[in-house]
């Protein structure tokens, strides 16, 4: 968020960590980055110590969740998961503090670089997805909450498809267009809404291979240092199919590399669930139909290499191309050596599916 909310001032978020975190910390100063919820860097007279959080838990069930999901990020890092970063207890115990309608939580402040907008290359999105392997193969905390799927607001859009017949809507410069674009749209809207349930209810179906996901691993909430990518805002872990968290990490991938980092790490080498509905190619962007059983196209030789997560190049890695004058190396990683098959063999599992649905 580029401004602090009208009812929680940087005093009164100074204030906050004054009593409840650190009693030694003399100033703060809004974060002005993100569209979710507003963040502060507070600290000493030189250095930075805390980053804190306040999130809107106004909604139903909205203060469950996020405990309950920063308190399984929290046990998360206790077993050795190093890019996760955790909140840390305030004075009196828990995961945060309730302030107004905000649920106020901190967490160590790191030195490092996040930008949004998409990955730069390969190398980044390895990086990422070797550490999501990681996660996915981790046995998921106890009480960690569950994802459900659904569609923001699905309700009242069908309220107003039910009424752009009506009457023309004069209320704004663009109401009238509004309604024409969903009174054209309004089969195509159904019928997607139709596919949703059904591919929702598959994802249920399937609640055996979830595993833990962060949610939002986007370029923005990742904190590029030093030792490599940790990941931050844990406020969106779900238990979850997989995809949750490779919709992102890799899309727009170029290469195998990627996925081959994931699954080096420990994440799920099976085939995805029947409910992906899209074919991709073997590293996650669409793709055509596999040739069939037999023809020339099915003829392939296969190659063994050793998967790494360290980027290709020998020159010490910049995670973005507009960084700073400081580089940032990353932790040589060596997965184990992994048979890949070049895609359409009779005997390869479907290709992983990144079409997902819901939040």
């Amino acid at each position: 968020m580029l401004v602090a909310p009208e009812d929680l001032s940087t005093e009164e978020v100074l204030r906050v960590v004054q009593e409840h975190w650190d009693p030694k910390v003399r100033s703060g100063a809004l974060f002005p980055q993100g569209s979710g919820a507003p963040h502060w860097v507070c600290g000493g007279a030189r250095h930075p110590r805390w980053f804190v959080t306040a999130d809107d838990v106004t909604a139903p069930g909205r203060l469950a969740e996020h405990e309950a999901a920063y308190a399984a990020a929290r046990r998360l890092a206790h077993k050795g998961l190093h890019f996760v970063v955790p909140t840390v207890a305030p004075v009196g115990g828990g995961i945060g503090v309730r302030h107004g309608r905000h649920l106020v939580t901190v967490t160590a402040y790191h030195e490092g670089e996040s930008r949004p907008g998409p990955y730069a290359d390969d190398n980044q999105r390895a990086l990422v997805a070797h550490e999501i392997g990681l996660l996915h193969a981790t046995r998921p905390p106890r009480r960690a909450p569950v994802w459900k799927p659904g569609l923001a607001s699905r309700s009242e859009l069908v309220q107003l498809l039910e009424t752009v017949d009506d009457t023309q809507w004069d209320t704004g410069p663009f109401g009238e267009s509004v309604r024409t674009a969903l009174r054209d749209n309004r089969p195509r809207l159904l019928r997607l809404f139709a596919r949703f349930d059904v591919l929702a209810a598959q994802a249920l179906a399937s609640r055996k291979t979830w595993v833990v996901t962060h949610g939002e691993p986007h370029t923005a909430n990742v904190l590029w240092r030093l030792g490599g990518p940790v990941l931050l805002d844990w406020e969106s872990l779900r238990l979850a199919p997989r995809e949750r968290d490779l919709r992102v990490v890799l899309r727009d991938a170029e290469s195998a590399e990627p996925l081959s980092a994931y699954v080096a790490s420990g994440g799920p080498s099976t085939s995805m669930p029947t409910w992906s509905s899209s074919s991709t190619s073997s590293w996650g962007s669409p793709g055509p139909p596999a040739p069939p059983c037999g023809s020339p196209a099915r003829t392939s030789a296969t190659r063994t290499r050793r998967v790494s997560t360290r980027p290709s190049s020998t020159r010490s890695f910049r995670p973005w191309p507009t960084a700073s004058t400081a580089r940032l190396t990353s932790p040589d990683v060596r997965g184990p050596t992994v048979t890949e098959q070049t895609r359409g063999r009779c005997d390869d599992p479907p290709s992983p599916s990144l079409s997902f649905w819901g939040g």
